[in-house]
């Protein structure tokens, strides 16, 4: 999805308006995204933000939060599964 920055945060590194392609944050997907690529210079990004800092200009988020939502529930139930065979009680 793109994402609107809202305001200029200097320890972050990024300015008020600047636009980025951002996925959920893969640990705590429902409050964060991650920072992909500047649309504008084409750097990549450097933070995570919270998505109330940012402005969706292009996306679902619902659609994006549920599927990392899933993947990451599906991470977790394939490390149970290999840790309970792995290490049976």
């Amino acid at each position: 999805m793109i994402v609107r920055i809202k305001e200029t945060n200097k320890s972050l590194g990024v300015k008020k308006g600047e636009l980025y392609t951002a996925v959920p944050y893969w640990l705590d997907p429902t409050s964060k995204c991650s920072l992909e690529k500047n649309l504008k210079t084409g750097k990549p990004g450097t933070c995570n933000q919270y998505w109330s800092d940012v402005e969706i200009v292009d996306g679902d988020r619902s659609k994006e939060v549920h599927s990392a939502c899933a993947g990451y529930n599906q991470r977790v139930d394939d490390f149970l599964t290999i840790l309970r065979k792995n290490h049976p009680v």
